[in-house]
């Protein structure tokens, strides 16, 4: 589900790019892919609340994410990450049947990442859209008059 987050925000990100004219790519800022992201929202105007619930729960599922990918699921390199250890324990996903923890990710928490996931998506290409709706509605202003 990540990558696929990570495949829709660089399709979104090219296509601000080509409309708007920005005269550099996401990947060319600094910071994690959801920070690129949030600033190149931000600098193409786009509409979105990186202060709403999805988008706070997709930073906790990019931090699993990171354990999974980097760390094979050991969550020994992360205890470090207080407000990671409080949500992998909220949310149940750790397994203690192996000498050393590691994530174990449920069915729930799995369906409830698809579904934050897609709200998310939802709402940036809603967005997106009222954006371009927004702006061709002005071209079509300045041609009238």
């Amino acid at each position: 589900v990540c990558s696929l987050l990570e495949h829709k925000m660089a399709f979104i990100c090219k296509q601000l790019e080509r409309d708007k004219g920005l005269p550099l790519n996401w990947k060319d800022l600094n910071g994690s892919t959801l920070d690129q992201f949030s600033k190149y929202s931000s600098l193409a105007s786009l509409p979105i609340s990186f202060s709403a619930q999805p988008w706070q729960e997709i930073k906790h599922y990019w931090k699993v994410r990171n354990c999974i990918a980097h760390s094979d699921g050991l969550i020994e390199n992360f205890k470090t990450d207080k407000d990671f250890m409080r949500y992998v324990t909220k949310n149940s996903i750790i397994s203690k049947e192996l000498k050393q923890e590691q994530i174990d990710l449920t069915e729930q928490f799995c369906a409830d990442v698809t579904k934050t996931v897609r709200k998310f998506l939802r709402g940036v290409v809603e967005a997106y859209e009222s954006q371009r709706q927004k702006e061709s509605l002005k071209v079509e202003v300045l041609l009238k008059s």
